[in-house]
């Protein structure tokens, strides 16, 4: 059994220095840098700078790298129909009996009876035997066989078919969400202010969220995303503000909000 496993990084690993430079900066409370347990923590002045270059930066690669998104896409998407031929090729190893098995156990349970696994791994079997008789002919016999390795390839794919099932629905969830994303995240300022305020303690300004999503492609929003799920809320919450006026300078705008299209302006 194989699944697909993303090996190297797309976006050429700026999430992880990223976040790393930013892992103690919720503790930025003094004017100098400390460290404390081997842990350093940088000064407010330093995490100002930090910020402001993360601002730069994210400015400066806006619209760029959009295949990122697409191949990370294309990974899950390869993941789903990875997962899905290998049913495919086990239930035809299997006489097409494997796809039977999880039917056969919801159903019947584990009690003993003859079932679909009796059909495929029989646990006895006639067998016969050749040997030379007494005057040097070969005599035929025929036995009970016990195939005990039967025994255990029979518990070997009960848990595979149950595997394969948590993985098929893992798969369609995830590609289910990387569709919903991709759909909704220049749409609906309501799914964005959702998404991003989970990773934040408190309400994110809406303001701020309409304001940098609706600069962003979509690899800039996913990129994004992933940020707020590995960086302190506080930090990223200062990050997102940092964003929304760096746009905002760019181009000065006055954004519609909501289903009854309330004007948002900037406090």
């Amino acid at each position: 059994m194989v699944t697909l496993e993303k090996t190297f990084s797309f976006e050429g690993g700026r999430m992880r220095r990223l976040v790393d430079s930013f892992r103690y900066a919720a503790f930025s409370v003094s004017d100098k840098s400390m460290s404390v347990d081997g842990k350093f923590i940088p000064s407010k002045e330093m995490r100002q700078q930090q910020m402001q270059q993360v601002y730069e930066n994210f400015m400066k690669r806006l619209y760029c790298n959009r295949s990122w998104s697409m191949w990370l896409t294309f990974c899950e998407v390869l993941n789903l129909a990875n997962i899905i031929l290998q049913i495919y090729f086990t239930n035809q190893f299997l006489g097409g009996q494997f796809l039977k098995i999880g039917h056969e156990i919801f159903y019947k349970g584990l009690e003993p009876s003859v079932d679909v696994l009796d059909v495929v791994f029989p646990k006895v079997a006639k067998c016969t035997f050749h040997k030379y008789g007494p005057s040097g002919s070969i005599q035929s016999h025929d036995a009970m066989c016990i195939m005990a390795l039967n025994i255990i390839n029979d518990k070997i794919y009960t848990f595979l078919w149950f595997w394969f099932l948590f993985l098929l629905i893992a798969s369609i969830l995830g590609t289910a969400w990387r569709l919903v994303t991709y759909c909704l995240h220049a749409r609906s300022h309501q799914f964005n202010e959702t998404v991003f305020s989970m990773s934040c303690p408190g309400r994110l300004n809406p303001w701020d969220v309409v304001t940098v999503t609706k600069h962003c492609s979509y690899t800039d929003w996913l990129f994004l995303y992933y940020v707020s799920k590995n960086m302190d809320g506080i930090v990223f919450r200062e990050l997102l503000i940092g964003l929304a006026e760096e746009l905002d300078k760019r181009n000065p705008l006055t954004r519609k909000y909501g289903e009854n299209e309330t004007m948002i302006k900037k406090e």
